[in-house]
């Protein structure tokens, strides 16, 4: 099984609903100051600015076979992971991204990932760990 560079979030531990998004589903997401993480209704983890209101694409290859969940913020809001879900594998995929430089980075593999409100992963205190 070939790894897969995807996109990640990372998620902070405020939530907010999104509505006014035209491309964001009305699902909870979580807030950083200054940058709103999502899954949009393409299936792909976003962020919006919210400065200048930009949409940033974190994932682009979304599909009804490929799922992304639970993009958080660390602590420190520096990074973002994800969870990747393919459906033809039975595990799944944890990828990280800086903020600012949105190039993911595979974390680890065969990781359970769930569709829960409060996500597949979390963060430790100081933002220097996942659990999962």
């Amino acid at each position: 099984m070939k790894p897969r560079m995807l996109h990640i979030l990372l998620i902070l531990s405020f939530l907010l609903p999104l509505t006014h998004n035209s491309n964001a589903q009305t699902v909870t997401s979580t807030v950083l100051p200054g940058q709103l993480a999502y899954i949009g209704v393409d299936g792909n983890v976003w962020i919006q600015l919210e400065d200048s209101g930009e949409q940033i694409a974190v994932t682009a290859d979304a599909s009804p076979e490929r799922k992304y969940l639970s993009p958080r913020w660390s602590p420190d809001g520096q990074k973002l992971a994800y969870c990747q879900k393919d459906s033809a594998e039975p595990g799944g995929y944890l990828h990280l991204v800086r903020a600012g430089e949105w190039m993911p980075i595979l974390l680890a593999q065969d990781v359970h990932c769930r569709e829960w409100p409060q996500g597949s992963f979390n963060w430790s205190p100081d933002g220097s760990k996942i659990v999962f």
